[in-house]
C-alpha cells in the first residue's frame, strides 16, 4: 500500500500523522510511487507510444527546465535570465537544458508545462530537484494524434509561447535576481492541451482530469511564494512567439536590514577597512531584529547551509546617532564560536 505525498507546515507536524490518510494499491516496477488514486499508476508508467528520452537531438530545438520543482515545474522554450548587483546578465546554476526533436517540440512543451507532468513528477520525483529523468520518463502516442487535434494544439502551443514572458518572477538571493517562469500562470491553456493528451492514454479521459485535479488539491500548498523569494511582477512588452525576450530585468526593490554595530566597527567599515559584517544566527538581539524586518528574514534552506538570507539587499549599521547604509553583494555563512563559547553558525554580509 501507498499514499500521496503529504507536505505540511510547522504547525501541522503534530497532527499530520494521527489524521485519517488514504492509501491505495500499486504495483512494484521497481519503486514505490506516492499515488493520489487507483488506476493512475498504469498510465503514468504505460510504455504505448514514444519514449521521450527518445526525442532528443543533438540538433533538436533548446528547451529550458528549473531545477527544482514545487507547486509547479517552469519548463520554457526561452531561456529565464538572472542578473547580479549591477544588473549585469548572468548564468544560472540551477537552469537545465535539453534539445528535443523540433517535430515533437509543441507537444513536448505543452506536455510538461501542465498538471498532468506535474502529478507525476509528485508522483515519483524527491519534491525538490527536477532531473532530465523525471521530465522524460514517460511515453505518449503523439503519431495517433489526429489533424484536428493537432491543430488545436498548436493553437496552445502559440497561446504558451505569447503569454509565457508574462509569468517571469524574480527572486532576490544573496544579490542576485534569478528569473523563473511560474508556469501555473498558464494552466489555463495546458488544461486544454491535457484534455487532448488524455484521450490518447485514457479510455476514461474525464475520470483521469478528476483524479489528476484532486491530487493537486490536496498537494499544492503554500504560505509563500512559489519560489520561497521576494517575487516581482514585470511590465513586459508584447513579445512574439518564439521572439527571443529582451527584457526581462526586475524592477529594484531595495530590502534594509538595520542592525546596531560598534563604533569602532562603524568608522572601520565607513573609511573602508573593513568591508564585511557578521552576526550569529542564534543572536538574540539579532533574531528580534530579523523578525520585526518586513523584507529582511532569514529564511530556513535546503542548501549545504541551515539559512539564507534571501531578501536583504542592504544592511544599515547604527551607533547612537551615527548610521551608515551599505549595499550587500554577497552573503555567506561559516560556522564558528560564539560570544558564549558555543559552535555556532554566523551570517557574513559582504561589501
Amino acid at each position: 500500500m501507498t499514499s500521496r505525498l503529504h507536505r505540511w507546515f510547522t504547525v501541522q507536524r503534530d497532527h499530520i500523522f494521527t489524521a485519517e490518510m488514504e492509501y491505495v494499491n500499486f504495483d512494484n516496477s521497481g519503486c514505490i510511487p506516492m499515488l493520489n488514486s487507483n488506476g493512475i499508476q498504469k498510465i503514468y508508467e504505460k510504455t504505448k507510444g514514444i519514449h521521450l528520452s527518445q526525442l532528443i537531438r543533438p540538433d533538436g530545438k533548446e528547451m529550458y527546465y528549473k531545477k527544482v520543482g514545487y507547486n509547479f515545474l517552469s519548463v520554457s522554450a526561452i531561456k529565464p535570465l538572472a542578473y547580479d548587483t549591477d544588473n549585469n546578465e548572468i548564468e544560472q546554476t540551477k537552469l537545465g537544458t535539453i534539445r528535443i526533436d523540433k517535430d515533437y517540440y509543441e507537444y513536448v512543451l505543452l506536455l510538461l508545462c501542465g498538471k498532468f507532468n506535474l502529478t507525476k513528477w509528485l508522483t515519483y520525483g524527491d519534491d525538490f530537484d527536477l532531473t532530465v529523468r523525471d521530465l522524460l520518463s514517460f511515453s505518449f502516442p503523439f503519431d495517433s494524434i489526429n489533424s484536428e487535434d493537432k491543430r488545436e494544439l498548436h493553437n496552445c502551443y502559440m497561446k504558451l509561447i505569447e503569454q509565457m514572458p508574462k509569468t517571469i518572477q524574480f527572486k532576490l538571493n544573496a544579490g542576485i535576481n534569478v528569473g523563473t517562469f511560474n508556469t501555473s500562470a498558464l494552466w489555463n491553456i495546458t488544461d486544454i492541451s491535457d484534455a487532448i493528451f488524455f484521450k490518447y492514454i485514457s479510455e476514461n479521459p474525464l475520470i483521469l482530469r478528476e483524479a489528476i485535479e484532486s491530487h493537486l488539491s490536496k498537494c499544492v500548498i503554500s504560505n509563500k511564494d512559489d519560489n520561497g523569494g521576494v517575487e516581482v511582477k514585470l511590465s513586459l512588452q508584447q513579445v512574439k512567439p518564439q521572439q527571443k525576450i529582451l527584457e526581462q530585468k526586475p524592477e529594484h526593490k531595495d530590502n534594509i536590514l538595520t542592525m546596531i554595530a560598534r563604533h569602532e566597527t562603524l568608522e572601520r567599515i565607513r573609511s573602508g577597512e573593513k568591508t564585511t559584517f557578521k552576526r550569529y544566527l542564534d543572536d538574540e538581539e539579532f533574531a528580534k531584529q530579523v523578525l520585526v524586518t518586513e523584507n529582511g528574514k532569514i529564511k530556513f534552506s535546503r542548501d549545504h547551509c541551515p539559512y539564507t538570507a534571501k531578501n536583504i539587499t542592504s544592511i544599515k549599521l547604527v551607533y547612537d546617532n551615527e548610521s551608515i547604509v551599505k549595499k550587500v553583494t554577497n552573503i555567506t555563512f561559516r560556522s564558528g564560536i560564539n560570544p558564549q563559547g558555543k559552535t555556532a553558525w554566523k551570517i557574513i554580509f559582504h561589501f
